[in-house]
């Protein structure tokens, strides 16, 4: 298996190890600045985890023409993986009930590292870069928030099938979303073409 793997890697093109090492590099990176810095300040989970939350409900009262829905942060003591754990939580309410808590896990940035870090990856000019990662994690946070704002809707609807559309439909719909922000993208690059690289 090793002197198969070792085969396949000699003969894959230079671009290719290029975009791979440095997927791998920008990945490790991350998770390392992430999970001992970023994590246990949530210096950026705070506050994108409470936008989050806000957006969602000025949305939905935008929508249903209303001022029922608000947000607040909220400590939160729910188990995981058979104990339980106290979490910080943007919660939103229907006046005085709580409908739906919008954890740090929730609130997109994952999303906005994956996004970005592939297109840092590719080979394409810094501009064409910077316009496509600019306006694309402002249409990756909209979408998050459509999908907290379809949540909510089917919490009070259809909570049948909560487990489905959260888990699966929602989350399925906004990674093809992302995989289409790629493509467009992609469309005018050429993997040959990494000395334009900036």
């Amino acid at each position: 298996m090793y002197n198969f793997l070792k085969q396949k890697l000699k003969h894959t093109p230079k671009q290719v190890k290029y975009f791979f090492y440095k997927a791998i590099a920008i990945l490790l990176a991350w998770k390392l600045v992430y999970i001992f810095l970023l994590m246990p300040s949530r210096i950026i989970d705070q506050p994108l985890t409470q936008i989050a939350a806000n957006s969602t409900a000025s949305t939905i009262n935008l929508i249903e023409n209303t001022n029922d829905y608000s947000s607040k942060t909220v400590k939160a003591y729910v188990f995981r993986s058979g104990e339980g754990i106290w979490v910080n939580q943007a919660a939103i309410y229907n006046k005085q009930e709580k409908v739906l808590a919008v954890e740090d896990a929730c609130n997109g940035l994952e999303l906005f590292v994956l996004y970005a870090g592939f297109i840092i990856c590719l080979p394409a000019l810094f501009l064409r870069k910077s316009i496509f990662i600019f306006s694309g994690l402002i249409m990756i946070y909209l979408v998050n928030v459509f999908r907290c704002v379809g949540i909510v809707y089917v919490i009070e609807n259809y909570p049948a099938y909560l487990d489905f559309t959260h888990h699966y439909l929602f989350t399925f719909m906004v990674y093809i979303f992302i995989i289409w922000l790629w493509l467009q993208f992609s469309k005018k690059l050429s993997i040959s073409n990494v000395q334009t690289e900036q």
